[in-house]
């Protein structure tokens, strides 16, 4: 409903709910554009930050996925480590050695999650603002 257009008082109630209904479905769609590209870039981060180095984790820093998961009319987006799904603790956290010690963690999966929940807050944030 654009703003140069005359409501009667016996139809206001009906226009509100209309620009509201406009409004929430407006937001809803950029909210669920701002989850989206969020959890593509941050899988992206992951596949560039995660460790490479050993044949242990073969493949592990290339095996980061996306998927969704649709409950109650929302998407959720779900970063996982694929195949290589046990290494994500020890790598992050660190672990004992087979001799003795301890392996060091490679923090990139919290850097990543630091980022994308910034990220993804400014995103909504712009969503809300700019909607109608």
């Amino acid at each position: 409903m654009g703003s140069s257009q005359t409501v009667s008082v016996s139809d206001f109630g009906g226009a509100i709910s209309a620009a509201l209904r406009d409004y929430t479905v407006e937001v809803q769609q950029k909210i669920a554009k701002a989850v989206d590209d969020t959890a593509k870039e941050t899988r992206d981060i992951l596949k560039t930050t995660s460790p490479v180095a050993t044949p242990d984790v073969h493949g592990y820093a290339k095996g980061w996925k996306v998927r969704y998961n649709f409950k109650d009319n929302r998407a959720n987006a779900i970063i996982h480590a694929g195949e290589n799904y046990r290494l994500v603790h020890l790598l992050e956290k660190g672990h004992a050695k087979r001799g003795g010690g301890r392996v060091a963690g490679i923090p990139h999966v919290s850097l990543a999650e630091g980022w994308a929940v910034q990220q993804l807050m400014n995103r909504i944030e712009d969503a809300v603002r700019s909607a109608r």
